[in-house]
């Protein structure tokens, strides 16, 4: 099944569609988290986007709108969270965790956060204890996919609780070393919105069916919100980043290729000249490893880039994206620098078209 982890009531239905809508029509369980309780920062907004997104996700299951989901409160890792099963597809859940609205930069930066005040519960949170219930529904619903929105960091500005929700989701999602499909899904870089300082968009690439499709979710989830220009350019558009599973060399934009100088623990790895043979070849594997000659994992900390027996550490855990980005552990990306290779914060050029910056981009 699939599980989806948003900062907000709606960013499914705007972001992670077509591809959502097509797995709940095909019978899968999916189960959604939602981070934040999109309240904006006040109190009267909450129940009313829970109440609408699981109007949305009901119809996207075949069910009138006005269906009555089954919802009580649930604990994860030691926290309250609402888990809402819809009757007649109970593998359909959503479960709303109420981070205050906007908070997430406090949260990754080490405060405790605050859940949305008049609640059926009361908590708080510290960025490990986010990722902890995370983990705990994972564990739970045991998927073979997990959708987040964009934290690649390479596409210019997004809302933070965006990013943020992604980035402690991507984490999350490859900790386990289970080899399961990742799906990244950009949010307002397919199209800036109106408030933005820049403007910049990607061309549309869905159909009118789809579009039509999207739209008609968007207005279950609330008639009153007209579709205009931010959000019908967003309906228009589908910009997943996905993990790559594959073999072969990795050759950086700057046109020096990932090298292990040996084959035995310790062996260092840089980026030189390319040529052919294993020092050059890479495994990027479903378990979020890049393995080397001797299936040694590419291992990258405070002693540099080198060659370990895979462990499943933070600094093994390296997940290749058809973006061309190499992710490693949080917000790091690999880079070269010369023929010096490290982790460093993934960042973008932020040229047309936008992609990631060219010390970071690695192509087969």
């Amino acid at each position: 099944g699939t599980l989806t982890i948003v900062a907000h009531p709606d960013d499914d239905v705007l972001f992670q569609n077509p591809e959502l809508d097509n797995d709940i029509k095909a019978g899968k369980s999916v189960c959604t988290i939602y981070m934040t309780s999109g309240d904006g920062g006040g109190t009267a907004d909450w129940r009313g986007r829970e109440q609408s997104i699981r109007a949305a996700r009901a119809v996207m299951a075949g069910l009138p709108a006005g269906t009555s989901w089954s919802c009580a409160l649930a604990t994860y890792a030691g926290k309250s969270a609402m888990r809402c099963l819809l009757p007649g597809r109970p593998q359909i859940s959503t479960i709303f965790l109420r981070l205050l609205d906007g908070e997430s930069d406090n949260l990754m930066t080490g405060s405790t956060v605050n859940v949305v005040v008049n609640t059926d519960f009361s908590t708080t949170y510290t960025r490990a204890q986010m990722t902890a219930v995370m983990a705990a529904i994972q564990a739970e619903a045991q998927p073979t996919k997990v959708m987040t929105l964009d934290g690649t960091l390479a596409y210019g500005e997004d809302h933070h609780d965006h990013i943020n929700s992604a980035i402690l989701a991507f984490d999350v999602a490859r900790a386990d070393g289970v080899a399961r499909d990742l799906v990244m899904t950009r949010g307002y870089t397919m199209f800036e919105p109106s408030f933005s300082i820049t403007k910049y968009s990607e061309a549309v690439n869905l159909s009118p069916s789809d579009i039509t499709e999207k739209q008609a979710i968007l207005l279950v989830y609330d008639s009153t919100n007209p579709v205009d220009s931010d959000f019908q350019e967003w309906l228009r558009r589908y910009y997943p980043i996905k993990k790559v599973v594959d073999s072969g060399r990795l050759l950086n934009a700057g046109g020096l290729c990932l090298q292990a100088n040996g084959t035995t623990v310790g062996s260092s790895v840089s980026a030189v000249a390319c040529a052919a043979g294993a020092p050059q070849t890479w495994s990027a594997n479903g378990n979020n490893t890049l393995t080397g000659p001797g299936s040694l994992c590419l291992n990258l900390d405070a002693g540099g880039a080198t060659l370990q027996t895979c462990t499943g550490a933070a600094a093994q855990r390296w997940t290749y994206l058809d973006n061309h980005q190499l992710r490693g552990a949080v917000d790091t990306c690999l880079a070269a620098n010369g023929a010096s290779v490290s982790a460093n914060t993934c960042a973008g050029d932020l040229q047309t078209p936008r992609v990631p910056t060219a010390s970071q981009r690695w192509s087969r």
